[in-house]
Formats: C-alpha cells, sequence, structure tokens
C-alpha cells in the first residue's frame, strides 16, 4: 500500500475504534480506550508471524464476512488479554476458565462488538455493503486457527489488511490484531474504494 492508503486503513481503524470503546464502556461501566496504532497489509502466510508465531497459543474470534467486499475477520488475543476481557464483560466476580462456555460467549459478543464497530466504519468511508455473520471463537496455535480459515475461504485468500489494536481500561493497557482476510479480487476492490476516497 502507499502511505496514504496505510493512513487511510489507520483512520478507519480508529473510527471503529471509537465506537467500539463507547460500546464495552457501557457493557462494563468502565472507561475504554482503544486506539490503532498501525494499519497495513501483509500476505497471508505472514499472519501467525506477526501474531507471535505459529506455534504461539492464542484466542481467536473469527467470522465470515457478506456483501460488496467478502472475506473473513480473524481477532486475535494473547490468552492473557482474553481471559481479562472476558472477566471484564462477565463481571469481576467470574471465575470462568478460558475456553469455558461462559467466556467463550463473552468473547464472542466482544468480537460482534469490534468487528461490527470496524465495519461500520469501513462500510461509511468506502460506501460499501458488509453484511458479517456471527462470530466464533478458537483457542489454539495462531497457525492451525489461520489455517482453519483459509481452508473455509477454499485456499482462496491472499492478503489481511491488518489493524493492530490497543485497548486501556482502567489503566491497564492490552493489546490485539484484527484482521480482514481477502482474495486478490477484494483486496483490489477495497484499495479502488479508498483510491477513489482520496481523490
Amino acid at each position: 500500500m502507499t502511505e496514504e492508503q496505510q493512513d487511510a486503513f489507520k483512520e478507519i481503524g480508529n473510527i471503529g475504534a471509537g465506537h467500539a470503546s463507547t460500546a464495552l464502556s457501557e457493557m462494563i461501566n468502565k472507561r475504554v480506550t482503544m486506539v490503532v496504532p498501525r494499519a497495513y497489509v501483509i500476505p497471508i502466510q505472514r499472519v501467525p508471524e506477526v501474531i507471535g508465531g505459529y506455534e504461539m497459543p492464542i484466542v481467536g474470534i473469527y467470522l465470515s464476512v457478506f456483501g460488496d467486499i467478502p472475506g473473513k475477520i480473524l481477532i486475535t488475543l494473547p490468552e492473557e488479554t482474553a481471559h481479562y476481557l472476558a472477566s471484564e464483560l462477565l463481571g469481576e466476580e467470574s471465575s470462568a476458565e478460558l475456553g469455558s462456555p461462559m467466556e467463550q460467549s463473552a468473547l464472542e459478543e466482544l468480537g460482534n462488538i469490534i468487528s461490527g464497530s470496524y465495519l461500520s466504519a469501513l462500510a461509511e468511508f468506502l460506501g460499501k455493503r458488509f453484511v458479517p455473520s456471527t462470530p466464533s471463537m478458537a483457542y489454539d496455535m495462531a497457525g492451525a486457527i489461520v489455517d482453519l480459515l483459509v481452508i473455509e475461504l477454499g485456499q482462496k485468500v491472499d492478503y489481511a489488511v491488518t489493524i493492530e489494536t490497543q485497548f486501556v481500561i482502567s489503566s491497564r493497557s492490552l493489546s490485539g490484531q484484527f484482521f480482514f482476510l481477502l482474495d486478490a479480487e477484494s483486496y483490489r476492490k477495497i484499495l479502488e474504494s479508498i483510491g477513489m476516497y482520496l481523490r
């Protein structure tokens, strides 16, 4: 991407992060700040590397995107971050273990909020229609989760629009990654739409 296109993706991410922060703040009754330090595009093969390595255990929240520009969304969180966020959503007294039905439900709702916020920002920015599916959660190695999504997309994934995301909740800093997985045609449509916006 050009520097202008990177800035455009970062702006989209920051708008989405602002909407997600508001929704999360209302849910947990605490101040939540989300910022996007960087946005960039990488080949799909590099996604596990960016997360921390093929064998890095992570929580992945993923869903399909239909509409004008189809693809897959993957939100990845380190174990500690995922457990903390789930506990905040469930209530501080929760003792649910990572991967339990309660935590899975909470994290899928988190994925629903974040993906919905980012897709709304993307739709407004590009003038395109995006229809997300219901999120699912997996707790596995980074490479295994990415491989699963590539298989579901029929081996047609070429690129990952990557939006780094930082959460701050009650002065505690947390990090995660937001990936929009696309084939070459969908990626071309996004770049064309951003080009029209920048003109």
